[in-house]
């Protein structure tokens, strides 16, 4: 959340719309050779090894950065963010 905050709303809007198109033509490119999911995924594995946690925290992430998006920048994006993946992570 602290990287969508700092490239902006704009970018990140952008980041989006371009994931989303490039996953139509290759269904599941955004999570080949990208960093961000790359990070997630070793961050996941250190408290389960299974998809499941992986594909749970990342969709809470891209969930949060996405409302942000929609809300035009409205929202506390780290402020929802760190609520969100704290009740998730004590819950693991």
């Amino acid at each position: 959340m602290d990287f969508a905050k700092k490239v902006g709303l704009e970018v990140t809007t952008i980041a989006f719309v371009a994931n989303l198109q490039a996953n139509i033509s290759t269904p599941g490119n955004h999570s080949k050779k990208r960093i961000f999911s790359n990070e997630i995924k070793k961050i996941t594995d250190r408290f389960s090894n299974n998809n499941l946690a992986y594909q749970e925290f990342e969709s809470i992430i891209r969930g949060v950065m996405l409302t942000w998006c929609f809300s035009n920048g409205k929202i506390d994006i780290i402020k929802l963010g760190n609520s969100l993946l704290e009740k998730y992570m004590n819950n693991l």
